[in-house]
């Protein structure tokens, strides 16, 4: 997996969450305002039908990070798998556009119980 920016990288730390062999990615970013701005770079083990038919592990390193991230205050945004460009705004002083949804005890149940299923599969 490879990270290029045009914008200063800070304290850059490569971990393995659930595998010794797959690799993510998580570091700070400063933009031009001078704000930083957290970003992940998780690429788990796709699916493969001969091989890993359910997504199980790779579920569970997203969850993990997602955890992480939503003990942070600030704005957040999610992406796919595929590469692409996009340029962003961080305004501090904006309102929220959308309200934060509200999380269920069983959704929490079942997060925890796929990440210990990812792990015991990794």
């Amino acid at each position: 997996m490879l990270v290029y920016s045009r914008l200063e990288i800070i304290d850059p730390e490569i971990r393995f969450i659930l595998m010794d062999s797959i690799p993510s990615m998580h570091m700070q970013v400063k933009l031009p305002s001078g704000d930083r701005v957290f970003v992940h770079f998780v690429h788990s083990d796709p699916p493969n039908p001969e091989f890993a038919k359910e997504t199980t592990e790779r579920d569970a390193e997203v969850l993990i990070v997602g955890r992480e991230m939503a003990k942070r205050e600030g704005p957040a945004w999610g992406s796919d798998h595929f590469p692409f460009f996009i340029e962003l705004s961080l305004d501090s002083g904006a309102e929220a556009e959308q309200k934060e949804p509200d999380t269920t005890a069983a959704e929490g149940e079942q997060v925890d119980e796929k990440i210990e299923d990812g792990k015991q599969q990794a």
